[in-house]
């Protein structure tokens, strides 16, 4: 009953999008992509709000129901069949009812779980600008898919709904998203640290404060100047490329490049994605707890590796999951890696957080890192125990997670001041609580 009820409203939200797109005629932004979708996105209507009137997708808006809620600027009504009604009569009212203030921009975040995701939506949904984050080689929800190109090729949908005169942002630093072709009159601009990326990261480091990290400063090259972009409460090269990203399309579009990275520069970093937050004791978390991909823990362990502290190193790692016959070689890989971090000197401790994480934590010890340092738990309220009895002062942490392991709870556990969950956190939601 459910997936019928789910359906109807899906198809009447479709219905009133497409109906108020025609009235409206808003410039739409599509960021799809496998890793990177929210944080490009957040950063593009940070760069965009100075500039012109700009509306972007909640949290994670991004499948058949999240795209036209957006656009209809409505709320999830989760599972109250009262509050699904007071939608769709208010989507009823904007779209055919007396004309309402509307932005002149839409930013989406388009995903897809399963096949036909994108799919469907690229039959009615035309985008100005497409941006393309990454393309891995193993990507989240591989599991629904038939290989991992399949994910890629559904994510392709949404570049080949490109209007013909629209433009193509994608990251220089993927071979497979600076390969994707234009057609007509499509321009394409491409963003990244490789030589001839036309938004170029010139340089790349962490700030330190006091001793402690507060954030990532980049020098962004555009061709014509070079301009210095300070993202406070961020960390990784994912918070870089999604500037980038968003400079590019400021660029493609002819606007103010400089207000734009003016905006970046007080932007506030999206919850669960590399995002600073103070510990307890005068430690320091990254939380990462949005989801997790092999690629994005590869690229978050780098990141813990590279932040300099007279603490220790801790790595918080529950489940990957939705990567089906992959999973066990993709948790061992990242096994591999932390065994090769601690070698390094760039990781102290490793805590594995599920089952599926028995494999990292088994392969991390045949690469080089003692037993003792390997803690293993079987769920977030264990680990958060475990965590808050483990750091010390100066300490950095990285926690992360895939969605359905609520690793937001041991951040929460763990954080200095947890009556600011709500704000800092992700799936701080009522209907998350109770889950």
């Amino acid at each position: 009953m459910k997936s019928i009820f789910k359906k109807v409203i899906a198809l009447i939200l479709v219905i009133e999008s497409r109906a108020t797109l025609s009235r409206y005629q808003p410039r739409i932004i599509a960021v799809t992509g496998s890793v990177g979708k929210t944080s490009t996105k957040d950063a593009i209507t940070t760069a965009l709000t100075p500039l012109v009137s700009v509306r972007k997708s909640q949290k994670s808006f991004n499948s058949d129901i999240g795209v036209p809620l957006t656009i209809l600027g409505l709320p999830n009504a989760w599972d109250s069949p009262r509050r699904w009604f007071d939608n769709l009569l208010a989507g009823a009212k904007l779209a055919w009812g007396q004309k309402q203030d509307f932005p002149e921009w839409l930013v989406l975040e388009i995903g897809a779980d399963h096949p036909g995701d994108i799919k469907s939506i690229a039959k009615w949904l035309r985008p100005n600008v497409v941006v393309l984050t990454r393309f891995p080689d193993v990507p989240v929800h591989v599991e629904f898919f038939a290989s991992p190109e399949a994910v890629i090729e559904e994510k392709r949908h949404m570049r080949k709904a490109l209007l013909p005169d629209g433009l193509l942002v994608v990251n220089a630093d993927d071979e497979r998203t600076l390969a994707e072709p234009i057609i007509q009159k499509q321009r394409k601009i491409t963003f990244g640290e490789k030589s001839g990326a036309t938004i170029r990261a010139e340089s790349s480091e962490i700030k330190y404060e006091n001793g402690r990290p507060v954030g990532l400063m980049v020098r962004v090259s555009t061709g014509t100047g070079s301009i210095p972009l300070l993202m406070r409460g961020a960390i990784g090269t994912g918070h870089m490329h999604a500037a980038l990203a968003a400079l590019s399309v400021v660029h493609g579009l002819g606007l103010n490049i400089v207000t734009a990275a003016k905006a970046l520069s007080e932007h506030q970093m999206p919850p669960g994605r590399m995002r600073l937050i103070e510990g307890k004791g005068g430690s320091v978390i990254i939380d990462d707890t949005y989801n997790a991909s092999p690629v994005a823990v590869e690229a978050g362990l780098e990141a813990l590796g590279s932040v300099q502290t007279e603490g220790e190193r801790i790595f918080v790692l529950a489940d990957m999951k939705e990567l089906g016959v992959y999973s066990k070689n993709a948790h061992r890989s990242i096994g591999v890696a932390v065994g090769k971090a601690y070698q390094k000197k760039q990781l102290d401790y490793f805590l594995a957080v599920g089952t599926l994480t028995g494999e990292a934590a088994d392969a991390a010890t045949e690469n080089g890192m003692p037993q003792e340092r390997v803690m293993r738990r079987l769920d977030a309220e264990t680990a958060a125990t475990t965590l808050v009895g483990t750091i010390d002062e100066n300490d950095v942490v990285l926690v992360k997670g895939s969605q359905s392991m609520r690793m937001e709870r041991v951040v929460k556990a763990a954080m200095a001041h947890p009556e600011e969950a709500s704000k800092l956190l992700v799936r701080q939601e009522s209907e998350w609580e109770e889950r």
